[in-house]
């Protein structure tokens, strides 16, 4: 079952990769996953679509739909 997220950026966060920040808050994912969800465009950086490689600002609002329950590799 998804579960929607809402993330704000903290400052020790600004320049990291999206895919980075998301694997950092949600380790128990596996790193394919996080970028597949991505890719899907389940996740929104201000409302809008990001790739995975997009560099975080501080204060960026992040909103992402995840499947906490899933099997990783």
């Amino acid at each position: 079952m998804e579960k929607r997220f809402e993330i704000i950026v903290s400052e020790s966060e600004r320049g990291k990769r999206l895919e980075d920040m998301l694997f950092d808050r949600f380790g128990a994912l596996s790193r394919m996953y996080i970028r597949d969800v991505v890719k899907a465009e389940n996740c929104d950086v201000n409302g809008r679509f990001e790739n995975v490689g997009y560099r975080l600002r501080e204060r960026d609002f992040v909103e992402i739909y995840l499947d906490l329950t899933r099997e990783t590799a």
